[in-house]
């Protein structure tokens, strides 16, 4: 009776020593997708089209709260993208070391290399923010063992944007270089706007008004009834903000009539009507 008892002792303990065991792997696994509430990343955008748009902006995610739907434990994370805050579920099972982001499966962190469904998983050793640490390389994306998504990249021909982390706060820890929301401008005050001239009719002067919310190559070009262009008075790359430009009958010869003036920002554009009255 002894000799079973003890036996059924030992099996306790191993049972228990090998739970431990699998439950600080999958401890140290969910570091790749750390979830804690309070956690905050922020990632530097980049959006190129050719032959010359470009989109580049500061965007950052947080751990803002938690939730329970149906019995399950949901951390709820938040993104500011320029003027867009958008709230999605994100959770990491323990049980299987599996990621979900709003319930769609993400990441198999019991994955350390080969073939997943989504394609290959490769790890590899890695400094970042002056810290040694693992990375994970998944589909187009890279994550940080203890601080989580790094890059983030995708590209078609002519088509390529990259997510790249600049700053983090894992658990009061932080890494990199914070920017605040006024350098960033998170919340942009513009929209890619062209305004009517004024005045209008014109003569010898007008002004042509326009806002841009992100850097990128714009011209604005003045065109007769015909079609033909008369004046270029835009053809640069332009900062994203608010800009106004003269128009004036001594920088060009101009007639009097009815005229159209186009603003092309990217992949915006617009065309407006103007009148000069001599």
């Amino acid at each position: 009776m002894k000799l079973k008892s003890m036996l059924f002792y030992l099996l306790l303990i191993s049972f228990s020593l090998e739970y431990s065991s699998a439950q600080s792997l999958m401890d140290s696994l969910a570091l790749y997708h750390p979830l804690q509430i309070g956690n905050k990343w922020q990632y530097k955008y980049f959006h190129f089209v050719r032959p010359a748009f470009t989109e580049k902006y500061i965007w950052e995610r947080s751990v803002i709260n938690d939730t329970l739907i149906g019995g399950i434990k949901y951390l709820i994370i938040q993104d500011k993208r320029l003027d867009n805050l958008t709230k999605w579920l994100a959770r990491f099972d323990s049980t299987n070391g599996n990621y979900y982001e709003n319930n769609r499966l993400m990441d198999s962190t019991v994955c350390t290399s080969g073939w997943y469904y989504w394609g290959p998983v490769i790890s590899y050793n890695t400094n970042v923010f002056g810290v040694s640490t693992i990375g994970r390389h998944i589909r187009y994306e890279n994550y940080l063992w203890g601080i989580g998504l790094y890059t983030a990249s995708s590209s078609t021909v002519g088509n390529v944007t990259e997510d790249t982390l600049v700053y983090a706060k894992i658990n009061g820890k932080e890494y990199g270089v914070i920017t605040t929301v006024q350098e960033v401008n998170l919340y942009s005050p513009y929209n890619y706007s062209l305004f009517q001239n004024y005045p209008n009719p014109w003569n010898p002067s007008t002004t042509i008004h326009y806002q841009l919310p992100v850097s990128c190559y714009t011209t604005l070009k003045v065109y007769d009834a015909l079609g033909n262009e008369v004046a270029t008075l835009v053809n640069t790359t332009k900062e994203a903000g608010s800009y106004d430009v003269q128009l004036s009958t001594s920088n060009y010869n101009l007639s009097s009539g009815v005229y159209f003036y186009r603003l092309q920002a990217g992949v915006f554009s617009a065309t407006k009507k103007l009148i000069l009255l001599k």
